[in-house]
């Protein structure tokens, strides 16, 4: 049985060890990018080690069974502080296209996804009075992230 503080423990220790992951993944492929400079590397080849530090960063957090996703945030970040300026520019446009990309087609497979399992369910299964209140609060949510957001911002 699980206490409040020690599921609040087991979420520090993931979140923490998920973030070291990542952190340790975007400044490898930095100091990679760095020491591979000198080599005639060309920008295909660039894209696929920032992809590749990414995906090994996911994969190895997915097995240990911690959470890919924080560690994915994390390598990004550095990688983008880090190991975009050791690119070369043909390679920083052309992953900056790529991550683009690749963002709309997972955007396009979630909407996708839970388009066809909202029709899936059956009618007499649906709350209505849920669907509205989860209809408020993502509207709320999204007015508070780009309003909010950019009130704080500026």
């Amino acid at each position: 049985m699980y206490t409040p503080l020690h599921m609040f423990g087991s979420f520090i220790v993931m979140f923490i060890i998920s973030t070291l992951f990542g952190i340790t993944g975007g400044l490898l492929c930095s100091i990679f990018l760095k020491k591979l400079k000198y080599f005639k590397l060309n920008r295909v080849q660039e894209c696929s080690i920032i992809i590749f530090f990414a995906f090994m960063t996911y994969s190895c957090v997915e097995i240990l069974g911690y959470s890919p996703i924080i560690s994915l945030l994390f390598c990004g970040i550095f990688m983008s502080q880090y190991a975009f300026y050791n690119l070369s520019f043909q390679a920083r446009e052309e992953s900056s296209i790529v991550s683009k990309i690749m963002s709309n087609i997972a955007e396009a497979f979630v909407f996708t996804y839970l388009g066809l399992t909202s029709v899936s369910i059956a009618a007499d299964s649906l709350s209505f009075s849920f669907i509205f209140f989860v209809l408020i609060f993502v509207l709320f949510g999204r007015f508070m992230a780009i309003y909010g957001l950019s009130w704080i911002l500026t």
